[in-house]
């Protein structure tokens, strides 16, 4: 991967990880100066690199908080037409947010690895071809976070369907989330703030984790998607500065490069409850969705909605704006909290417009197959534990095709 020098007045490139001593300086790289990533020290504060400096070419230690990514190592491949496996037909789905950590310790016993198949067993018989799941959590290193998505995945390959997987939350409620940003997931519900974007702190953990993630998954037919995350949102609230908005547009157009450098023939998705939630007022609302759907490397329009929270008018520009740049667009999640109404004629109502107006996917919000309470089905999902469980499965069992 490649960095940027953010230092105005230059960054010291160093023998060893160690400002205590100007003896081990091999020289200095100007501001703007490209740096060829080769690794980190333990905690990521160090990065080691290939460098142009005041010396010549140096290889050396720089203090990471100075350097930005910019583009990745290699340039783009051109675009290549994507596997039959990939064809964006009409498909059902189903959120699975802890899929990837069953049977690990932060799962109760009742949520089994074997809990796995049995949910993509009921899914399966229902007609449903893709799920969506988590990849991070903040107690799980990346490598302990890749093998759990290995293990997801064989079972999502063998019964032949595929993933739609989020790389990140915003909200920290559920823990899973990428550990090392803490500090900044301090808005409302644990919330990402604003300045999280703005000083670019995704680089210092989250690309790090995308790339190696993405990069083992990266020819794997059970991957449909990579998400940039869950809901991502500018806060605080309300009327965040354009600046913020700007910054993640950034943010967007650098992860969705670094992803489809990796892996081309895996689509990107926003993961956004819809554009407006990463839009300033102070700008013009449809010429900034543009802005961000226009993106090369970002395949896909994402929508979330509730019948509680539907913003209808906010979704119905983000769809205008997918046609326009004939841009898929798809439902991440859908759902309608138990007790509140009729869930099967909301879901049966809202998945047959959604469809009529273009919609290839749309994933009701959570499967929960368990016997016993596994702790996966909040008052949201369809769950074992619903009374209105199974003629929720009927319709959707209907709606498949």
């Amino acid at each position: 991967m490649q960095y940027s020098v953010t230092a105005s007045a230059g960054l010291f490139v160093r023998r060893t990880p160690d400002t205590s001593t100007r003896e081990n300086i091999l020289g200095k790289a100007a501001f703007g100066a490209l740096v060829r990533g080769l690794e980190f020290n333990a905690d990521r504060t160090w990065l080691r690199g290939t460098v142009l400096t005041d010396q010549g070419e140096k290889t050396g230690w720089m203090s990471f908080r100075w350097l930005r990514v910019v583009e990745p190592d290699e340039p783009l491949p051109p675009p290549t037409p994507l596997p039959p496996i990939l064809k964006l037909d009409w498909r059902l789905g189903a959120n699975m947010r802890e899929f990837a950590y069953y049977g690990t310790h932060e799962m109760p016993p009742t949520a089994d690895d074997g809990l796995r198949a049995r949910q993509l067993t009921v899914a399966h018989s229902i007609g449903m071809k893709t799920i969506r799941f988590w990849a991070p959590h903040h107690r799980f290193s990346t490598q302990s976070s890749i093998d759990q998505v290995g293990k997801a995945l064989d079972v999502v390959r063998h019964f032949k369907m595929q993933a739609v997987i989020c790389l990140e939350d915003s909200l920290t409620g559920a823990g899973f989330y990428i550990p090392g940003d803490e500090q900044f997931h301090i808005g409302p519900l644990g919330h990402l703030v604003k300045s999280y974007w703005i000083q670019e702190r995704y680089q210092v953990h989250y690309l790090p984790f995308v790339e190696q993630m993405v990069r083992a998954f990266r020819d794997d037919p059970a991957v449909l998607m990579w998400e940039l995350g869950n809901e991502f949102a500018l806060h605080p609230q309300p009327a965040p500065e354009v600046k913020a908005a700007q910054s993640f547009r950034r943010f967007a157009e650098i992860a969705t490069k670094l992803i489809k450098s990796i892996s081309p023939t895996h689509l990107t998705g926003t993961g956004l409850v819809h554009f407006n939630h990463v839009h300033s007022p102070f700008e013009d609302r449809r010429a900034a969705a543009r802005e961000l759907y226009s993106i090369p490397t970002l395949d896909a329009v994402s929508l979330h909605y509730y019948a509680h929270d539907a913003e209808y008018d906010q979704m119905r520009i983000d769809i205008e704006i997918a046609k326009a740049l004939q841009k898929p667009f798809y439902v991440g999640e859908i759902g309608m909290e138990r007790d509140t109404g009729d869930r099967v004629a909301f879901l049966d109502r809202e998945i047959r417009i959604k469809r009529s107006e273009g919609a290839f996917m749309i994933m009701p919000w959570n499967l929960d197959s368990a016997e016993w309470d596994a702790k996966i089905g909040d008052i949201f999902a369809f769950s074992r534990r619903h009374w209105d469980y199974q003629a929720v499965l009927d319709k959707l069992r209907q709606l498949a095709p």
